[in-house]
């Protein structure tokens, strides 16, 4: 005679043990895992922080207006200190501290005009992993990396590269 066999001649109500083990199941889940599933996992209230790596070097960027942590924050525009040489045709990375990917990353290109205002003149393409080909003319210009996360928030840096 099997067991399950057994446990019904025996009066054992299989199914309903089984029925009650799942919800005790699912009532944990709902208790003690959902918060840790659903849970950000961005170690501080402070959005991640975004460098551009180009040749081996490391450099920062200028943090723009964000919203992170349901707090948003503005930020008048400042040009990026600094400017980064690069060669024509040549890849950039950009590398994040955080270990949530973003959901939609994108990287319009700007000039700055007589006034002083940035003028969108495109976008880079990515190659994947945010690395980029340089694919502009010779100029000084303005990339600003723009990252969203989704259900977390979203931020973005700026970096001046003259492309040579």
């Amino acid at each position: 005679m099997s067991e399950d066999a057994y446990a019904r001649k025996e009066g054992f109500p299989t199914k309903v043990v089984m029925i009650i083990l799942a919800a005790i199941v699912v009532a944990l889940w709902f208790v003690v895992g959902q918060g840790y599933f659903t849970t950000p996992l961005s170690e501080s209230s402070q959005p991640p922080t975004i460098w551009l790596t180009y040749e081996g070097e490391l450099y920062s960027g200028q943090r723009g207006s964000y919203c992170w942590a349901n707090k948003c924050v503005d930020v008048v525009y400042r040009e990026p200190a600094g400017i980064i040489d690069v060669t024509q045709g040549s890849t950039i990375e950009f590398i994040m501290n955080t270990r949530t990917r973003p959901t939609v990353v994108s990287v319009p290109v700007f000039v700055i005009d007589s006034s002083g205002n940035l003028e969108l003149v495109g976008e880079l393409v990515s190659e994947g992993n945010y690395i980029y080909n340089v694919d502009l003319q010779k100029g000084v210009y303005v990339l600003q990396f723009q990252a969203i996360w989704q259900d977390l928030g979203d931020v973005n840096y700026a970096f001046k590269i003259r492309v040579s």
